[in-house]
């Protein structure tokens, strides 16, 4: 129900609204409005008397979810443009401008933590989150990592950055809210604060107690899954895959990190040069150690196609209810071998179809709860409730092959990519994408011509609008068979960060990212070939 509408103290056009819990009053704010609707206006009744511009509506007016209250604006001090364009939003036990009245006590900013205010924290009723007891001591590990007034955002919309954090500063992590894509942040967002109790400064002017930062930039928990593949594939139970590439023994396709009562569960699709086609399934469930049903969550990635693949990782964040047992998870991801497609293996002939299976547990002590035959007994649900999903379609066979002169480079190395294609099929009309998966996963250098060599940076989860082809609109004829040596050459000069890249060389049909979408079908032809660089 609408509780008033007013300008005062810096706020502007305001509605406060007050919402009935059963149990308790709650009020919602609203200020920096634009305009307030008028039937609301109309609908609350006249202005308070002895105020200029205060309606406390006599009847309770009720409204409906959703219902316009007004438009965004800058409003302020009786001005329509005296601050930027935005919300400013606020739940708390009073229905006042201020804490001790319309014309008392503190407006927005508080000397004391705004919970002792009687204020409430509005990103807890905004999103999903999951409070860490007891809080997390977190190093940062990037110079100039941006901290937020909220977990990271929602659609094309980004939290406000309020300020930076530097290597090596440690905070105390509070709570933890899931991965975003706008702004990029695969393992989740934790809110902290600072260690000694003082505020982070705003950069807008005053203080805020609590700041929100993305994972990818902290140290917060440990490794806590609990099956590698140097567990005895008899300690698995039947019915299951394993967490690890069967194919390449060194690589873990589902870990984990744990931190107080919550776990990053990533699922890693890595290309080797032997299987470039890998893919995770973007659904994956969890269930605590007896529980009866498994639970379903969505992984967060790049490069989603068909609606259900992610290209390079996926990662989710679960509870965990009872940190001192296991709890089990469950994902799928399939590789291509040239002629099918392996998925959820459980050996390397992997002839059968599985859910890969994961335990996990937090740290006791200096090493994780070892996995034994208890596993099996312990689990009590089985794989066979939740039939695996069907596989990606197969590539066609039409074909381009990328070939590197070596799979690991250090600054002076020259990479040589080489380039080969073939079409037996019928003449057709293609774009041309060719470049490099970034280290950070998440974007790719689209390479926009050979000589001189140039190109542009775009993140993988963007507008597919944005992304340059080398080539646009070429024919490719029927009976297309070359090889181009050397098609780039690139000296590393030191400088390049760190890590795993991907060159990858792909087909479209013409235009095909004109809807701004990667869909099923939109890739004819794809190859991934992966290489280090370490300066």
């Amino acid at each position: 129900m609408i509780r008033g509408a007013c300008e005062d103290h810096g706020y502007g056009n305001t509605v406060i609204i007050e919402h009935n819990m059963g149990s308790r009053i709650v009020y919602s704010q609203y200020s920096h409005l634009a305009s307030i609707e008028e039937p609301l206006k109309q609908a609350c009744g006249p202005i308070d008397v002895g105020r200029k511009k205060r309606r406390t509506c006599a009847t309770p007016v009720s409204i409906e979810a959703r219902i316009i209250l007004g438009r965004v604006g800058g409003s302020c001090y009786g001005q329509p443009n005296c601050t930027s364009l935005h919300l400013h939003f606020e739940i708390k036990d009073f229905s006042t401008l201020g804490t001790d009245g319309d014309d008392l006590g503190e407006f927005g900013y508080t000397v004391n933590h705004p919970d002792l205010e009687t204020y409430h924290n509005p990103i807890l009723n905004l999103h999903s989150v999951i409070t860490l007891s007891p809080p997390q001591r977190t190093p940062v590990i990037q110079n100039g990592t941006n901290i937020r007034v909220g977990p990271g955002g929602a659609g094309a919309t980004a939290y406000r950055v309020i300020g930076q954090v530097n290597q090596g500063e440690e905070y105390n992590a509070t709570d933890t809210s899931p991965a975003t894509t706008t702004p990029n942040c695969p393992r989740g967002w934790y809110q902290i604060g600072r260690i000694d109790g003082s505020r982070f400064p705003d950069n807008l002017g005053g203080e805020i107690p609590d700041a929100w930062v993305c994972g990818d930039f902290i140290i917060n928990g440990s490794l806590c899954h609990t099956i590698t593949s140097a567990t005895p594939l008899s300690s698995i139970p039947p019915g299951y895959g394993v967490p690890w590439d069967v194919f390449n023994l060194s690589i873990m396709e589902m870990t984990a990190t744990c931190s107080g009562s919550v776990a990053t569960i990533d699922m890693n699709a890595i290309p080797n040069p032997q299987y470039a086609y890998r893919y995770v399934y973007n659904k994956m469930y969890y269930a605590p150690s007896g529980a009866q049903t498994w639970t379903p969550m969505t992984l967060t990635g790049a490069g989603l196609i068909s609606n259900a693949w992610l290209l390079a990782k996926g990662s989710a964040l679960i509870p965990l209810s009872d940190p001192s047992r296991l709890t089990y998870v469950l994902g799928y991801l399939c590789t291509w071998n040239g002629s099918q497609w392996k998925c959820g293996c459980r050996d390397q002939l992997c002839n059968q179809n599985y859910w890969q299976l994961q335990a996990i547990q937090p740290m006791t002590g200096t090493s994780a709860v070892t996995v034994s035959q208890e596993l099996a007994a312990d689990l009590l649900l089985t794989a066979a409730e939740l039939p695996p999903p069907p596989p990606p379609p197969p590539p066609l066979s039409r074909e381009i092959t990328l070939g590197l002169n070596q799979t690991a480079f250090r600054t002076g190395d020259t990479l040589r990519v080489g380039l080969s294609a073939r079409n037996p099929e019928a003449t057709f009309i293609a774009d041309f994408y060719f470049g490099v998966l970034l280290p950070d996963g998440v974007s790719a250098l689209f390479i926009t011509s050979l000589s001189p060599l140039n190109g542009v940076v775009r993140r993988l989860d963007a507008d597919a609008r944005t992304f340059p082809p080398l080539l646009a609109n070429v024919q490719v004829s029927q009976g297309l068979n070359i090889t181009l040596t050397d098609f780039l050459v690139y000296t590393f000069a030191g400088g390049e960060p760190a890590g795993i890249y991907s060159v990858f060389a792909a087909l479209t049909p013409s235009g095909a990212f004109n809807d701004g979408r990667i869909d099923a079908g939109d890739l004819l032809i794809i190859d991934i070939r992966p290489f280090s660089f370490s300066p």
